[in-house]
């Protein structure tokens, strides 16, 4: 595994618990793992989309189930589908990786791959059991306000619409709160009461699936799901485009550099196309050479000079 960069393979069920340490494949036995190896899976949907702009066969979502309280101190649970992971400004990662680039993208853009994933993982849900209502996570008075770009509005969702189904506005934001830098405890009372459902919408004893872009904690996502539920809902299903990720590796991390001034090698988008590639901090400046490089070739490029390499396997033949 080691030597052809495949990383870590989860088997078995994943927990709500290791949200924050996603490993890069998840399977459920044995022949999983043979598939992973033979690369047969190609990992999780929301990172391939953002990687190829285009859909890709034998994709995975990621699923675990939670249960929230709700006022009464009744429990109900919230199945949780991701899409990938997703890792913040200061990870080490954060240079090199399309889904982060493509999540800070869609916050001020329509974006095609996040379109295409959204899409794709409600058809999904859609062929599973019967939905009534899709909706997602409002934006903030504050956001209304000052006219900011309303992302899943933006959506096409292609497939669902040509099944006549839509995306509606159910809920309604009725505070402004920020989740940066705040702590789980902090982050759970910000957003309480925070949300409403939209006057003259019944979703009583309705199944419904509610969209967001990042999970950090799931303050947000299950306050929504606790207004849907204490207005009547009969299940709520929540589809998230990423989880942040809050470990880091001890391993040291190489990027790739410019060779014309040297600098870190970073993701970019193109405005026109929406495809992503390789470029550094000044590739706009250089007069002879801006030295891009397309994103697959980079991506590989990443992979070869991080591989790991073993120079002696003394471990296994230590006799105790």
């Amino acid at each position: 595994m080691m030597e052809y960069h495949i990383g870590t393979i989860l088997v078995g069920s994943l927990k709500y618990d290791f949200l924050k340490n996603i490993p890069d494949y998840d399977v459920f036995n044995v022949e999983g793992i043979v598939q992973v190896l033979n690369y047969k899976r190609t990992g999780y949907g929301a990172e391939i989309f953002a990687t190829y702009n285009d859909k890709k066969p034998k994709m995975s979502l990621l699923y675990c189930s939670e249960s929230i309280t709700l006022s009464d101190e009744s429990e109900q649970n919230v199945d949780l589908y991701f899409g990938g992971r997703y890792y913040a400004n200061k990870h080490m990662y954060i240079l090199n990786d399309p889904l982060s680039y493509v999540v800070k993208k869609f916050k001020s853009r329509y974006v095609k791959a996040v379109d295409l994933f959204f899409d794709s993982a409600c058809i999904h849900i859609v062929r599973k059991e019967k939905i009534d209502y899709f909706t997602y996570i409002p934006l903030k008075p504050k956001d209304i306000k000052e006219n900011k770009f309303d992302r899943f509005k933006s959506l096409k969702l292609p497939e669902l619409k040509n099944g006549n189904i839509r995306l509606d506005n159910l809920l309604k934001c009725t505070k402004d709160f920020s989740q940066k830098g705040n702590d789980l405890y902090v982050r759970r009372e910000v957003v309480k009461g925070t949300f409403q459902i939209i006057e003259n919408v019944d979703i009583e004893n309705k199944t419904i699936v509610i969209i967001d872009d990042v999970f950090s904690t799931g303050s947000t996502i299950f306050e929504a799901a606790k207004t849907l539920y204490e207005a009547g809902a009969k299940k709520v299903i929540a589809i998230i485009l990423s989880v942040n990720q809050l470990t880091e590796s001890s391993i040291e991390y190489k990027n790739l550099k410019c060779k014309v001034c040297g600098s870190n090698m970073r993701i970019r988008m193109n405005n026109n196309t929406g495809e992503l590639f390789f470029g550094c901090e000044n590739y706009m400046e250089h007069e002879e050479e801006k030295n891009t490089g397309e994103l697959i070739p980079g991506m590989n490029a990443l992979k070869k000079k991080n591989k790991f390499e073993i120079y002696e396997i003394i471990d296994l033949l230590d006799e105790f």
